[in-house]
C-alpha cells in the first residue's frame, strides 16, 4: 500500500487519510468467537491490524439451518437464522482481543457460523492502481473486500475470483459401494463409499459426503464416478453428469452432484452471501477433479467511483483441469458485488459468473464414459440506486457444465455430457442499504422497587427503572409487559421481572410482598334511593372489633356522614386500623334524573268549544296530577282531553316510583267569538253603504238578525247574516235611528250564544 501523505499515530487518535494509491489486500480480517450484546464487545482471534476508531464490517459467513434428511430436498435452506448477516460499525477501544464497539450492534450473529471481523479502510480519494483483492476466504476468515472513500477511482481491477466458500476436496474411494451392485443414491453420509464430497455453503451440513446440495455448496458426485453438483448464489448450480455404459452390477453411477441452491435476495432481508464452492468428483483411481471455488464478496462505499472501463470481480472459479478414469469436479458459484454508491462515473465492468464444470478424458478407454462436472450459478450485483446504472456492463453468466473431450471413444463420443448442466445466470438487486450502526450503545441497566408489606387485598404498585441503547422490554410474572405493574395483594409472595433490551440482553429482579395477618372490616350502610335535593346519610358499624379511624372520599372522618345530594353518586369510605391495614367500603346514593314537559296537539290556540289533547313527557308508570281541573276529561291521566271555556294555564305533576317528582305548564289560548256592528247605513242606491251588514269576527257563526224601528216593530229578521236594504214590507223605511239585536257564537258550540244590542242609524 502507498499513501501519497504521511500520518503520525498516537495512542487515542488517528488521522484519516487525504487521498491513497492502493492496490493488493488492505482489509484485516479476525475470526469472532464472541458477540456479547450486553456489553457491545466481541472478542476475536487476534486484535492485530485494528484501532480505536476504525470503521469496521461484522459479517456473518455460515450457519444457515438446511434440511437433513436423506432425501432430495437435502441442503434445502430452511432458515438463513444469522447467516448472509453484515453491519458496518466503529470500534470504541481495544483490549487484549477484546474490541467494543462504539455503536449497538443491531443484528443476529451466531459465532457457530463463522462470524468475521473486517477492517474498513477510510480514504478521501482511493485510487486503485494495482489489482485490489481480499485475502482468500480459509473457512473462518477472508473472502470480503470492503473500502470505503469520498472518491474511488479504478485504475486497475478489483478482485475477489475465486475467493470465496472453497470447492469440494477429493477423496479416492477404491471399492465400490455395495460391491458394485446399484450405484449409491444416498443425498449425505459420512464415508467416502457412496459418493464424493459436497462443496462449501452456507449450511450446516451434517456430513461431508453425498450428492446432496450444501446450501449453494455443489453436492458430490456419488458412486461411481460421476460428476459434482455446481456451486450456486443467485443463480442455482448445475446437476453433474452420470457415468454411462456400465450395467447394474459393475459399479454404474446413477447419481451425479446436485447443484446448490439459489439463495434469497432482497432488501427485506438485506443478506449477503458468498458464492457456493462447487462439488467434487466420484474418484477410486485418483484421476477425478476436485471442485471449484466460488467468487468473493466485494462492498465499495462511496460517493462516486470512476470506472474508467476496469473490471470488478467476483466469478466462481472453473474446473481446469480434466478428469481421467474419474468423475469430474464443478464449478463454483458467482460471489456478489455490492455497490452502495451514490455516482458511477464512465464505464465498469462487473462480473460474478459461474465457474465452468471439468472435463474428462475417460484416460482413452473406450469402455467407459465418466461423470463430467456442473456449471456453478452466477452471482449478483447489488446497487444503491432504484436502478442499475447505464454505464455497468454487468455479466452474471452461469457456469457451463463439462464434457468428454476425448475424440476417440466410440462409446463416450466427443461432447458427451452425460446429462451434466450449466448452472443458471445470476441477477441484479436494486435499492442497496448497507446497514450503517448508528444508535450509541447503552449497557442494559435495570433496578426495581421495593418489598413492601401490605394487608391482604391491597394495591401495590412496583415499579421499575431500566436503561438501554432502545426502549427495554419488560415482561412481569403476573403477565404485565408495562414498566410498572399494578398488583392486588391476597398473600404474601415474590414478584419478578425480566427486563431485555430486545438484543438477547435481560435482567431478572425480584420484589416481595408481605402480607400482614390482622386486617380490619367494617359494614357500611346502605345503598339508597332519594329524590334531588335530599339529605342522604350512611353509618358505619366496626364489625372487627379494633380501633379503627375512618376516611371519607368527602374528607370527612365521622363514623356517620349525610349530605344533601342533587345527583347520584358513590362514597368510599376507608377504615384503617392501629397497624396501617385498612379496607375499603363504597355505598351508593342513586337520585332519579326525572323530568317531564306538556305538548298540546293539535295546537295550543283553539276555538270556544275545539277540545285539544295533552300529554305529558315521562314514562307511563308515573302518577300525572293535573290542575286546574275544570275543562279536562281526567286530572290524572298522563294525557287528558282540555275543553276550556277560557284561556287556561294547565301544569302537571309528574310522580315516578320512588316518589320524586318534576312539574311542567302548559297555556291553552281560547279564541272568544265576536262581531262587528255598524253605526249606520245609507240605502240610496249609489253604490257606497246600501245595505246593513253585520261583520262576524274571530270565526264567529251568526244565528240571527232583529232590526226595531223606533216604535219597537220588527222590521228586518234573519236567521244568518243576511242583509237589510232599508225596506219594510216593500217599503222604505225613512230615516231615522233603529234598534238592531244581533246573537252570535262558536260554530264549534251552537248551543251557547252571546247576544249584542246597538242603535244603528238609517241616512237618505
Amino acid at each position: 500500500m502507498r499513501w501519497s501523505i504521511f500520518c503520525v499515530f498516537f495512542a487515542a487518535s488517528f488521522c484519516s487519510i487525504a487521498q491513497s494509491s492502493i492496490g493488493g489486500v488492505v482489509n484485516s480480517y479476525a475470526t469472532v468467537s464472541v458477540v456479547d450484546y450486553c456489553t457491545n464487545e466481541l472478542q476475536l482471534s487476534s486484535a492485530s491490524g485494528f484501532f480505536a476508531g476504525q470503521k469496521v464490517l461484522l459479517i456473518q459467513m455460515t450457519g444457515a439451518k438446511i434440511n437433513t434428511t436423506n432425501t432430495g430436498f437435502f441442503g434445502d435452506v430452511t432458515d438463513y437464522d444469522g447467516c448472509g448477516n453484515y453491519e458496518v460499525n466503529e470500534i470504541q477501544s481495544i483490549s487484549a482481543n477484546s474490541i467494543l464497539l462504539k455503536y449497538k450492534i443491531e443484528r443476529y450473529y451466531d459465532v457457530a457460523g463463522k462470524v468475521q471481523l473486517v477492517s474498513i479502510p477510510e480514504y478521501s480519494s482511493a485510487v486503485i492502481d494495482s489489482v485490489l483483492q481480499p485475502l482468500a476466504w480459509n473457512g473462518n476468515t477472508g473472502g470480503v473486500l470492503v473500502v470505503k472513500a469520498d472518491t474511488i477511482i479504478l485504475n486497475a481491477n478489483v478482485t475477489a475470483k475465486g475467493l470465496g466458500f472453497r470447492g469440494a476436496q477429493l477423496s479416492n474411494q477404491t471399492t465400490c459401494w455395495n460391491g458394485g451392485n446399484g450405484g449409491a443414491f444416498d443425498y449425505v453420509s459420512t464415508t467416502d463409499e457412496t459418493g464424493a464430497r459436497k462443496g462449501e455453503g452456507i449450511g450446516n451440513t451434517p456430513a461431508p459426503f453425498g450428492r446432496g446440495k450444501n446450501a449453494n455448496g455443489g453436492g458430490g458426485g456419488n458412486d461411481h464416478n460421476t460428476g459434482g453438483g455446481g456451486g450456486s448464489n443467485y443463480g442455482k448450480g448445475g446437476l453433474g453428469g452420470q457415468r454411462t455404459n456400465a450395467s447394474t452390477f459393475s459399479c454404474p453411477g446413477p447419481s451425479p452432484g446436485v447443484g446448490g441452491a439459489a439463495l434469497d435476495y432482497n432488501n427485506a432481508f438485506n443478506k449477503i452471501y458468498m458464492g457456493g464452492g462447487g462439488g467434487a468428483g466420484d474418484e477410486n483411481n485418483n484421476e477425478g477433479t476436485a471442485g471449484a471455488n466460488g467468487g468473493g464478496i466485494v462492498l465499495l462505499l462511496a460517493d462516486v467511483l470512476v470506472g474508467n472501463s476496469r473490471t470488478v470481480n467476483a466469478d466462481a472459479d472453473s474446473v481446469k483441469i480434466v478428469a481421467n478414469s474419474d468423475g469430474a469436479g464443478a464449478g463454483g458459484g458467482g460471489g456478489t458485488v455490492l455497490l452502495y454508491v451514490n455516482n458511477i462515473s464512465g464505464n465498469l465492468n462487473v462480473t460474478a459468473k459461474g465457474g465452468k464444470g471439468g472435463n474428462l478424458d475417460n484416460s482413452g478407454l473406450n469402455n467407459y464414459c465418466f461423470g463430467p462436472g456442473a456449471g456453478g450459478g452466477g452471482g449478483v450485483l447489488w446497487v444503491k440506486n432504484q436502478t442499475i446504472p447505464s454505464g455497468i456492463n454487468f455479466n452474471a453468466a452461469g457456469g457451463v457444465n463439462g464434457m468428454n473431450v476425448w475424440t476417440l471413444s466410440t462409446i463416450c463420443p466427443y461432447g458427451a455430457t452425460n446429462g451434466a448442466q450449466p448452472g443458471d445466470d445470476g441477477g441484479t438487486v436494486t435499492g442497496l442499504n448497507v446497514p450503517f450502526a448508528q444508535l450509541p450503545f447503552v449497557p442494559l441497566t435495570a433496578s426495581i422497587c421495593c418489598d413492601t408489606t401490605v394487608c391482604s387485598g391491597a394495591y401495590v404498585d412496583f415499579i421499575t427503572t431500566a436503561t438501554a441503547s432502545v426502549p427495554p422490554a419488560y415482561q412481569w410474572s403476573v403477565g404485565d409487559t408495562t414498566a410498572s405493574v399494578l398488583v392486588q395483594v391476597n398473600q404474601s409472595g415474590v414478584y419478578q421481572v425480566t427486563v431485555s433490551d430486545r438484543m438477547y440482553c435481560e435482567k431478572v429482579l425480584s420484589v416481595s410482598a408481605n402480607v400482614s395477618n390482622n386486617p380490619p372490616d367494617i359494614f357500611l350502610c346502605c345503598d339508597t334511593v332519594v329524590c334531588s335535593g335530599q339529605v342522604v346519610s350512611f353509618s358505619i358499624v366496626n364489625t372487627s372489633g379494633q380501633q379503627l379511624s375512618y376516611q371519607w372520599s368527602s374528607g370527612s372522618t365521622s363514623n356517620v356522614f349525610s349530605e344533601t345530594i342533587f345527583f347520584s353518586q358513590s362514597y368510599d369510605v376507608t377504615a384503617i386500623n392501629t397497624s396501617g391495614c385498612e379496607v375499603v367500603k363504597t355505598v351508593n346514593a342513586v337520585v332519579p334524573q326525572i323530568s317531564t314537559s306538556i305538548t298540546a296537539s293539535p295546537d295550543s290556540t283553539v276555538l270556544l268549544g275545539q277540545p285539544v289533547q295533552l300529554f305529558a313527557s315521562g314514562d307511563s308508570v308515573w302518577y300525572y296530577a293535573w290542575s286546574p281541573s275544570s275543562g279536562l276529561n281526567s286530572s290524572t291521566t298522563q294525557a287528558p282531553i282540555a275543553k276550556p271555556d277560557v284561556t287556561t294555564v294547565y301544569c302537571v305533576t309528574a310522580t315516578e316510583l320512588n316518589g320524586c317528582s318534576a312539574s311542567a305548564c302548559h297555556k291553552v289560548e281560547l279564541v272568544i267569538p265576536d262581531v262587528k256592528v255598524p253605526d249606520a247605513f245609507t240605502p240610496n242606491s249609489d253604490g257606497d253603504n246600501d245595505f246593513f251588514v253585520v261583520f262576524p269576527l274571530k270565526y264567529a257563526k251568526i244565528f240571527s238578525i232583529k232590526i226595531y224601528n223606533r216604535w219597537g216593530e220588527l222590521v228586518f229578521e234573519a236567521e244568518d247574516n243576511s242583509e237589510w236594504d232599508g225596506t219594510y214590507k216593500g217599503n222604505q223605511q225613512p230615516l231615522g235611528s233603529y234598534v238592531c239585536t244581533v246573537e252570535y257564537g262558536s260554530p264549534l258550540n251552537p248551543d251557547k250564544t252571546k247576544r249584542i244590542t246597538k242603535d244603528i242609524l238609517l241616512i237618505r
